[in-house]
Order: C-alpha cells, then sequence, then structure tokens
C-alpha cells in the first residue's frame, strides 16, 4: 500500500491521509517528480513501475519487467517528461509520462544495463548509478 499525506507547514497543523494507493505486491521505492505535484512514481517487487495520480486516486502501469525483476531505485529528469528505474538483475529502464490521464502517449525503452544492482539512481545532466559494486558511474 501506497499512502500520500498532508503534513502541513508545522507540527501544529492537522495531519491527513489524501490518497491510499493499495498494491498486490510491496513498494519498495518512489520518486515524486518536482514539477508533477499530482503524479508519483513508484516501484514494486514484482517488477511493476506504477504512476499515482493524486487527483483521482488512480493507478497506472508504466512498465513490467519482463522477467519481473524487483524495482529497486527510480529518479525523475530534471526536465519531469521521464523517470528511469533500476531493477535487481542491473537493468535501468526511461519511461516518458504519457501525454493525458490514462497512458495515452507513454513510452518506455531499456536505457543501459549496469555492472550491479542500481541501488541508487540520480537524473540531472547525465544519470548517476550506485550499487552494490562500490561504485559511483556517471552515464
Amino acid at each position: 500500500m501506497f499512502v500520500a499525506c498532508r503534513l502541513g507547514a508545522d507540527w501544529t497543523e492537522k495531519k491527513s491521509i489524501c490518497n491510499k494507493f493499495a498494491q498486490s505486491s510491496s513498494v519498495t521505492c518512489l520518486c515524486w517528480p518536482p514539477n508533477r505535484h499530482n503524479e508519483v512514481v513508484f516501484g514494486l517487487t514484482d517488477g511493476k513501475v506504477k504512476l499515482g495520480m493524486l487527483k483521482t486516486n488512480k493507478t497506472y502501469n508504466m512498465y513490467s519487467h519482463p522477467e519481473g525483476s524487483y524495482v529497486v531505485s527510480v529518479a525523475a529528469s530534471s526536465s519531469d517528461n521521464a523517470i528511469i528505474s533500476g531493477h535487481v538483475d542491473g537493468s535501468i529502464y526511461k519511461f516518458t509520462f504519457p501525454e493525458q490521464e490514462g497512458g495515452q502517449g507513454l513510452g518506455h525503452s531499456k536505457l543501459l544495463q549496469h555492472s550491479s544492482t542500481p541501488y541508487a539512481l540520480a537524473w540531472g545532466e547525465s544519470i548517476c548509478v550506485a550499487g552494490n559494486d562500490n561504485r559511483v558511474v556517471f552515464y
């Protein structure tokens, strides 16, 4: 289950649950693209990457890994039009966001194969990947 909460500007404000996205497998990672305020991306243990729409409380499958490889990391592009996901088999996939709600225009492709499980991802001018091979690599 993924739960989005409103915390308030300080500790005295009331906290409330805004969204709940029930899932059939455990959520392992998430990112909230900075300029996409009503969308959150999260990865699951079954290899799926999902897009949660906060306004409608709906989720959409962005991708399912062919072998069901566990999603270990996600990161948003600086332009906010795409995300990358890292999987336990070392693969990294790129996804473009749909033009409209419901997945129309959604695209994905395998971006690269890292030498180890990419537990840490960041995407700025380059893609930064770190894993259990004791290396930080910029692509």
